[in-house]
């Protein structure tokens, strides 16, 4: 007779292993958004003077928006409820997360009005500071930060827009082709421009840099683009930021005295 087939119950029980039983999936206790905003309330109070917030006159009001934001985020991407301990400490190990959010809220609500929130800004976020120096600058001008002026400087050099010419009104490299300051908004002249890069040096110096045909094409042309140098017409590039100087009759003049003087 055939032998009849041993049920998984009778191979489990010889094997001396016991059934595995399923699992059950662990639900995330979520918080509620009274939770939250509790949460949120005690948290904020206890950053600020923890962050030194209170030195830029950011009070616990001011973040609780944005911590109510993260204690969310932290409740959601866990299986237990979080406590306010262990979230303060998840915080300030990502300070420098947190302290450049609360600077692009200080930026976009157009709150930076003092040193230290300005120095808040350079220190903190850098990259952001650099991108809004046009902003900054106005608030560094009228509080007379020479200083966070030229930290300012040297971040928008970095991370801003800077251009070849240097305003010679507000020292940031911010002229562009129209001759505008995109920083102090300030119209400059051509006289202004030309004094600023020492265009009498740069002009004589273009007859040992390009040859004759070229410096006839200039003095033809009646002016030149300067890109960080001085350029004839024909080599103008429309990607990249170009401003044209005019010659006068005394440049010009100046130019063909020179083109002479290497025919001799």
């Amino acid at each position: 007779m055939p032998r009849k087939r041993k049920n998984e119950g009778e191979k489990i029980k010889q094997n001396g292993e016991k059934p595995k039983r399923k699992g059950r999936k662990k639900s995330k206790a979520r918080l509620s958004e009274v939770e939250i905003e509790s949460y949120a309330d005690e948290i904020s109070r206890q950053l600020v003077p923890m962050l030194g917030l209170d030195i830029i006159e950011v009070d616990a009001s001011s973040i609780k928006g944005l911590v109510s934001e993260i204690v969310a985020a932290i409740a959601e991407s866990r299986v237990t409820k979080p406590t306010i301990n262990s979230i303060v400490k998840k915080m300030i190990a990502s300070k420098n997360n947190f302290m450049k959010a609360i600077a692009s809220t200080l930026i976009s609500s157009n709150e930076v009005n003092s040193r230290e929130r300005l120095e808040f800004l350079i220190s903190y976020a850098p990259e952001l500071a650099g991108k809004a120096s046009p902003i900054l600058y106005k608030t560094a001008k009228k509080l007379n930060l020479q200083d966070v002026i030229e930290d300012l400087r040297h971040l928008w050099n970095l991370y801003g827009r800077p251009t070849p010419v240097r305003c010679p009104r507000c020292g940031f490299n911010s002229v562009m082709p129209d001759l505008t300051c995109i920083v102090c908004n300030a119209t400059l002249s051509e006289k202004e421009i030309k004094d600023e890069i020492g265009f009498n040096e740069l002009l004589n110096n273009i007859v040992s840099t390009y040859n004759r045909e070229v410096i006839y094409e200039i003095i033809h042309a009646g002016y030149v683009v300067f890109d960080g140098e001085l350029k004839p017409p024909s080599m103008a590039n429309n990607d990249s930021i170009e401003i044209i100087l005019h010659l006068s009759r005394e440049e010009r003049e100046a130019l063909k005295k020179t083109i002479e003087s290497y025919k001799q």
